[in-house]
């Protein structure tokens, strides 16, 4: 379950919906508290919105399908590495190891592991302040 401190405006996130088996994509729109203390989620569903509750959101694994769309570049070297540079912010590398991947610089892994979609989208921004932008 992703807790309401994890997720920012932007991220992309997995839903399910009643009528719908397999999960979808939605982006967070807006993160707000009902009348129940309940937090609720808004994402757009073509033309219009949909609010969940926040146990109805999942995070979505990262894989190297979504790091592609990103626009990181898988490096050779014995352990995996994935480039991304951009005019804006200049360079930016992660690891990948056992499923996780961790920020790195040029001699060591930073921070904490993570593993989802959002948490890479919310690491990217705190380090650069821009939104990583997902191409389809």
């Amino acid at each position: 379950m992703i807790k309401e401190t994890e997720l920012r405006i932007g991220n992309l996130v997995g839903f399910y919906r009643p009528e719908v088996t397999e999960m979808r994509i939605g982006s967070v729109q807006q993160i707000y508290i009902n009348e129940d203390n309940i937090y609720r989620v808004i994402i757009p569903k073509f033309s219009s919105y949909i609010g969940l509750p926040l146990a109805g959101i999942k995070p979505i694994t990262l894989t190297e399908e979504w790091l592609i769309s990103f626009g990181f570049i898988k490096e050779s070297n014995k352990n995996i590495v994935w480039d991304f540079t951009d005019k804006k912010t200049g360079w930016f590398t992660i690891s990948e190891r056992d499923g996780f991947y961790k920020f790195c610089n040029i001699r060591d892994l930073i921070g904490k592991q993570f593993k989802y979609v959002h948490e890479l989208q919310n690491l990217y921004f705190s380090l650069t302040g821009n939104d990583l932008i997902y191409n389809k």
